[in-house]
């Protein structure tokens, strides 16, 4: 079997890229021919199979919408690899839909990996230009991007990510040229089928995985809570440095990097180091060391890899109680739920969290690793994505 994997970077940008390289490693460990798809970057890793390589061009508006790019370097690797199966993950903006008829043209079955909500949001994430949650885009009413100014770049920003998402809806609609999609969380399964009732029967979801299981430190830590991810505005980044600022007791390592690096320089207080952007044994001792991990979203999330990454370390967490992440963090038993941008409800949670004996602490740790065990185990990842795969391909024998 060969698996033609696609998306936009072949770098760590954030959790799709993460997903996109770890099945990528992980399909390859089991004997899976893989054939990565990508465009060219600075940071990428090394990969054999880059000479398909898209250029990175020059971007336009057109360009953002159909790279004809895109579509000759995909049909160069089709027509010499003969990929038996294509697993879509973030292709907006710079790859771009143009290669979906290809793939269809050539009998290619495409299974997609819906990371985010960019197929019901222009925004990708539910919320309008007042920083709050919206979905009146989610019905095909993408006019509703432009009149809530929901771009952080301006109306014009809007405009263009409307226009995009009818143009897509028209020419490349996603339900027609997916076969098979794949949900990170069971909430953004329903809130796609709740809009999209006709690909339910295919589609399923499929929890983000771990393939660094480590739990000796028997609940040792260093005292700090330990926020990774992008510095961004629905990341909740504010209402989290606030919150610590009254907390001068309490310690906060931010890790990461975003449009928000700046501010979180600028405010952060004493008790606050930000030690920007950390990958490989850098993060992994940082998560190895934290006290909770913590989630602050203000949007819609999935299945944050901070939380796989987190669990799989035996790390319990403090996040919010949107979207997917309810189901993954078991509210007093692998970690502490509390409401979005309720920066009172986050002080309560961390000063309970301080109260804990060792005990009680060494026990969540526990659930928390278990929990990782029993749902982002690579094993069970690759025996129901290898499951897909092969249905998909024999339906089209």
């Amino acid at each position: 079997m060969k698996v033609l994997q696609i998306n936009n970077s072949f770098s760590k940008r954030g959790g799709a890229e993460a997903v996109f390289l770890n099945t990528i490693s992980l399909l390859r460990e089991k004997g899976v021919e893989v054939i990565p798809f990508s465009k060219k970057g600075l940071d990428s890793v090394y990969e054999p199979y880059q000479k398909y390589f898209v250029p990175s061009d020059p971007s336009t508006l057109f360009s953002r919408f159909y790279s004809k790019t895109s579509k000759e370097y995909l049909i160069k690797l089709v027509e010499n690899e003969k990929p038996d199966i294509a697993h879509i993950h973030n292709i907006h903006g710079e790859i771009t839909f143009s290669i979906l008829p290809e793939l269809k043209k050539r009998g290619i079955p495409i299974v997609a990996s819906i990371h985010g909500f960019k197929y019901l949001c222009p925004a990708w994430v539910f919320i309008n230009g007042k920083g709050e949650i919206c979905e009146k885009c989610k019905t095909g009413k993408y006019y509703n991007c432009v009149l809530n100014n929901c771009s952080r770049s301006g109306i014009f920003k809007s405009f263009q990510l409307a226009m995009e998402s009818y143009l897509r809806d028209w020419i490349f609609p996603y339900s027609v040229f997916f076969d098979y999609f794949l949900f990170v969380s069971k909430f953004t399964k329903e809130k796609y089928i709740e809009f999209n009732p006709s690909i339910e029967n295919r589609s399923d979801y499929l929890y983000n995985f771990s393939s660094n299981f480590e739990n000796q430190e028997k609940g040792k830590h260093k005292k700090y809570f330990l926020y990774l991810g992008r510095l961004d505005y629905e990341k909740g980044i504010s209402t989290l440095i606030s919150a610590f600022k009254n907390l001068p007791d309490e310690r906060l390592i931010i890790a990461g990097d975003g449009p928000l690096r700046s501010y979180v320089n600028y405010n952060k207080s004493d008790n606050v180091d930000y030690v920007g952007y950390k990958t490989g044994n850098e993060i992994e001792k940082l998560i190895k060391e934290a006290f909770f991990v913590i989630i602050p979203s203000e949007c819609y999330e999935n299945n944050p890899m901070a939380i796989v990454e987190a669990y799989s370390k035996g790390k319990p967490v403090v996040a919010t109680n949107l979207g997917g992440i309810p189901e993954v963090v078991e509210n007093g038993k692998t970690g502490f739920l509390f409401e979005a941008k309720n920066q009172t409800q986050l002080m309560d949670v961390i000063r309970n969290i301080s109260t804990l004996n060792s005990e009680q602490y060494e026990a969540m740790c526990n659930n928390a690793f278990l929990y990782a065990q029993n749902n982002f185990n690579p094993e069970k990842y690759f025996n129901k994505l290898i499951s897909i795969y092969k249905e998909l391909i024999q339906k089209k024998k």
